[in-house]
């Protein structure tokens, strides 16, 4: 049988599909059927399904942004359809945003096979079924089988994902037994912790690394819980000699989970930074997010990374049941007492299904039970609140927009002169004008970065270079990355000729969406 894997994800900044290649490579292994995959990031060639048995895509998001504000299914069903021109065989999905609303993102996509799952038995479920002859469109769901064993990790061409300064995706386990309020992990991964064997772990590792891979992330819902696990998986990175790899990954400041071992197995590997998911500063709204630690467990973690001489950011996410004026301003007060280099501040939460803060919001009426919320729906913020957020991160340089240094180093974060702080410091034309360049530098593959680009700069001529597919590019780019739509009476109200054009394309539909 002929199987398709399909990276539809073209979001930004584009995420390596780990989970597509463990999945790939395990098929290929077994040597049952005819595997390919197709990486929409890299190529556009979906005719090449004409003839095969199945299609699966990967789904990884619901939505995207630097505050999860972009609703990402319609560009996904967008591609469904383009592959129905073309193919009129069974289509089946797979992935984060599949394991969070299996039946509302299979209907909504509109395909036969929804895969439940963080390993392989729900895939080979299915095959074995199409083979068979006995599958009947539905949702599959397997949680007993996780990915393990050893990888190759050469399926899938990298280069694409590491030239800006991305990161190749490590699973080193799966599951997470926390109810932290917001948190949609333990129903994407399941609650039940798995763990792969270090040396497993190493050995995928060290085949990166032969692959020209020098920078990875940790894609578990909390790498250094247990924190054992963790140290065995970089104490075994160092005896094999991958000391010069740059790894990342979500770090919990736990006392139980952040000690002085795992900090200066971070100088071991030369690194300078350490990025903490606090969430938030005030012991109240700890609780209330149920975090498991305390603002002390933050200190004392920042206090080892600052005794071995690293940089420490971390994130900040208000707008909970709990915020009040006075919590922000607890928070912002321990950001100034603790000393941190970066912050990232989301200044709202979006709710997802199958968590706590879901629970709450069905409870008072805010959602409705049974909605699987696949566009943007967020935590109601009170104005005096999110007006605290705003003017307490304006007032400090080390406040900026989520999702930025958690991913990249803080030296690959490019901000320009003035900084960029969408939660306050520029006027809002600047930050979006930020945001716009990096779009098109993305977009566009770009050899001037975004800060170099000026907003005088003409968009048809040889530095950037835009044609009418690349316009369309970017104008789907811009309505993902800002959650705007822009018809083509806007595009012809705006005479669009340089960049300054584009941004106040992009300004006028932001002033009328908040007018």
């Amino acid at each position: 049988m002929k199987v398709l894997l399909v990276n539809p994800n073209v979001l930004t900044p584009e995420v390596f599909p780990a989970g597509l290649e463990y999945t790939a490579e395990h098929l290929l292994r077994r040597g049952d059927h005819d595997i390919s995959v197709l990486d929409l990031n890299a190529t556009d060639e979906i005719g090449s399904a004409a003839h095969q048995d199945l299609v699966l895509l990967g789904v990884r998001n619901i939505d995207s942004g630097m505050d999860n504000e972009a609703p990402e299914l319609p560009l996904i069903r967008s591609i469904v359809d383009r592959f129905r021109q073309v193919y009129s065989g069974p289509m089946g999905i797979a992935g984060s945003a599949v394991n969070l609303s299996p039946e509302g993102v299979r209907d909504y996509l509109g395909v036969e096979h929804a895969l439940v799952s963080k390993g392989f038995g729900a895939i080979e479920r299915l095959l074995g079924e199409l083979d068979a002859g006995t599958a009947e469109p539905g949702i599959i769901r397997d949680y007993s089988r996780c990915v393990s064993g050893e990888f190759e990790r050469n399926v899938i061409d990298k280069a694409f994902y590491l030239k800006d300064g991305g990161r190749i995706g490590v699973a080193t386990k799966f599951g997470c037994p926390f109810r932290c309020q917001h948190c949609d992990y333990p129903a994407i991964d399941g609650r039940v912790i798995t763990m792969r064997p270090p040396a497993e772990i190493v050995t995928e590792v060290r085949n990166l690394h032969r692959g020209g891979v020098h920078k990875i992330f940790f894609a578990d819902a909390q790498f250094n819980l247990p924190v054992k696990h963790a140290i065995a998986i970089l104490e075994g990175m160092l005896d094999a000699g991958l000391d010069d790899v740059d790894w990342d990954g979500f770090i919990n400041p736990h006392k139980a989970a952040f000690n002085e071992r795992l900090a200066k197995l971070y100088t071991r590997f030369g690194k300078k930074q350490v990025h903490f998911g606090a969430d938030s500063l005030d012991n109240r709204v700890l609780r209330e997010l149920r975090k498991g630690f305390t603002v002390e467990d933050v200190r004392n973690a920042v206090r080892m990374c600052r005794d071995l001489g690293m940089e420490v950011s971390c994130s900040l996410l208000f707008g909970g049941p709990a915020e009040t004026v006075e919590s922000v301003r607890e928070t912002f007060r321990h950001v100034d007492e603790i000393g941190f280099n970066y912050v990232d501040v989301s200044p709202r939460i979006r709710i997802y299904p199958e968590t706590p803060l879901y629970e709450v919001a069905v409870e008072r009426g805010i959602v409705a039970s049974g909605d699987p919320l696949l566009h943007p729906v967020f935590y109601p913020v009170a104005d005096d609140v999110l007006e605290t957020v705003h003017e307490l991160s304006d007032q400090r340089p080390e406040c900026h927009a989520a999702g930025l240094v958690q991913y990249f180093s803080f030296d690959e974060v490019h901000y320009p002169a003035e900084g960029f702080r969408p939660n306050g410091g520029t006027t809002r034309r600047a930050q979006t004008a930020t945001r716009v360049k990096v779009v098109l530098t993305r977009t566009l593959d770009l050899a001037l970065p975004a800060e170099d680009i000026t907003d005088d700069q003409p968009l048809y001529t040889s530095v950037i270079g835009l044609d009418s597919m690349g316009l369309l590019q970017v104008l789907l780019a811009l309505e993902a990355e800002f959650a705007i739509h822009i018809d083509d009476e806007d595009v012809l109200a705006a005479d669009l000729r340089d960049v300054s054009s584009l941004i106040g394309l992009v300004e006028d539909k932001l002033t009328g969406m908040h007018a």
